[in-house]
């Protein structure tokens, strides 16, 4: 405690050494988490000499300095911060300074709920900077929650999209189910500020069902991107549509639902109409890979070629990894297994500059499962070992299957069926809670796999590591799996 004080006594003596213009200053920058830049300090502190009261208040060692990326970041010590903030509320500044860094932050993050269509080294580029600034953003939408309803779900968007890039993907849709409760039971709305809410509310849930997709959770995702269609359709808005609609299709994909099918053939007619070339990649995409999972070669070999032909016109973008994928996909099934390694070993290259760590793990997931068919089990598995964590990590139960599954099937190989068999039914376990069903392709190679394992256990002693296996929890699965 005589410690404390002493420590309080020496902040109130420098406080006390400072301008009126460092004061304030200081007290407006306790609302940054994670440090700030100048231009952020500039436009919460309403200061036009904030530089020069910054750089007093550096020289006075109450705010220290880190270069980031050729960038200078501010930082508060959490004891001064918390000083600050005390003065803050003393001065009766809080609600105006939380205002003000809200709506910062509101506009600094605008436009990243589109991030999965963004194109060239500008926008990635402001994708990868506010990474940084991912404390900011959080302290932005727990303060627009409570005081600024209208503008809440479009930071909410905004933050979910950027988190689920960087590998916080269950925090982002949580955030957005959050965001959409309270936005909802928001008062009717008349002529423009009616058509802004609907506008946010298709943003907010084209946003959450593509990261859903990626979670897993494709019913979810089928249901907001339902949702995103229809607020399109009736906007009139034909770029959200189209895409709205080849997410749909793409979500659908993984279940095999029948209506992806009519939503990719009215994407493709959308972006054919619009000349948007990467809406046309997404739907040749989608195209082949329905045509594909139904053993309709022919029909996805043509779409293939159509979209290998407007892979040259893609800018760097999210949508050339998602492009690279597809083609992986589409090579794959086709049998051409060097090709579609190097389809996605190019899509893995854009996701890491881009910075996605969900689809590093799903290309690196790709490329394992190449080597894996190829005979070349000892580097499937260590590259397993590590994307089974990521994919629990983020909550991706129907990878976590998939993975379980080519566990079960090296362990056929490796001779010991009992693993494989408590493997499988581990899988089966989540795919029964998920809906989400194999590929045929899937559903062919483990057939084989399957046979194998029951020529190799008897009736009795498969039922019993079956029924062991469907029992045991998605945790104690993965435990098994990394045993060996």
């Amino acid at each position: 405690m005589p410690r404390q004080q002493t420590l309080r006594a020496l902040i109130d003596w420098s406080y006390d050494l400072l301008s009126e213009e460092e004061k304030n200053l200081l007290r407006i920058a306790s609302v940054f988490v994670g440090g700030w830049t100048l231009e952020a300090l500039e436009a919460v502190s309403e200061d036009s000499h904030a530089l020069e009261h910054l750089e007093g208040l550096v020289n006075k060692s109450l705010v220290v300095t880190e270069e980031h990326k050729g960038e200078m970041r501010y930082f508060l010590l959490e004891t001064i911060r918390q000083y600050a903030r005390e003065k803050l509320f003393e001065a009766k500044q809080s609600s105006a300074a939380r205002d003000r860094h809200f709506i910062h932050f509101n506009k600094l993050a605008d436009g990243l709920w589109n991030v999965y269509l963004f194109q060239g080294e500008s926008e990635i580029k402001k994708l990868k900077a506010m990474q940084i600034e991912t404390d900011n953003l959080r302290a932005a939408f727990e303060w627009g929650m409570q005081n600024n309803l209208g503008d809440m779900l479009n930071l909410a968007a905004n933050i979910a999209m950027s988190l689920s890039v960087s590998g916080g993907q269950l925090e982002g849709i949580a955030i957005l189910k959050v965001a959409l409760e309270k936005f909802r039971g928001l008062p009717p709305a008349e002529n423009d500020l009616k058509h802004k809410q609907e506008e946010l509310l298709m943003r907010a849930c084209f946003s959450l069902g593509t990261i859903t997709v990626g979670s897993g959770e494709i019913m979810l995702s089928r249901s907001a991107l339902q949702e995103a269609i229809a607020i399109a359709r009736k906007l009139g808005d034909k770029f959200m549509l189209g895409y709205g609609l080849e997410m749909f299709s793409n979500a659908s994909i993984f279940i095999k639902a029948e209506d992806s099918l009519p939503a990719a053939l009215e994407g493709l007619e959308i972006f054919k109409e619009l000349n948007n070339i990467s809406g046309l990649a997404i739907a040749y995409g989608n195209l082949s890979r329905w045509a594909g999972i139904n053993g309709n070669f022919e029909e996805s070999r043509k779409y293939l070629e159509l979209l290998q032909g407007i892979a040259k016109d893609i800018p760097l973008s999210f949508q050339s990894g998602i492009l690279f994928l597809g083609l992986g996909y589409n090579t794959r099934n086709l049998g051409q297994l060097e090709t579609a390694k190097k389809h996605f070993e190019a899509g893995l290259k854009m996701f890491e500059y881009i910075g996605h760590k969900g689809f590093e793990a799903v290309m690196t997931t790709e490329i394992a499962h190449v080597e894996r068919v190829m005979g070349n089990y000892a580097k499937a598995k260590n590259t397993y070992k590590k994307t089974i964590k990521e994919f629990q990590d983020v909550g991706n139960r129907p990878a976590v299957a998939h993975q379980l599954e080519c566990f079960a099937m090296i362990a056929i190989v490796e001779e010991e069926p009992q693993r494989a068999a408590k493997l499988f039914a581990a899988a089966e376990a989540i795919r029964e809670v998920t809906g989400h069903k194999r590929s045929d392709e899937e559903e062919a190679e483990e057939a084989q796999f399957m046979s194998r394992l029951r020529a190799m256990l008897t009736e009795a002693e498969f039922n019993a590591l079956w029924a062991d296996g469907k029992s045991t929890t998605t945790e104690q699965a993965i435990q098994l799996a990394l045993s060996k």
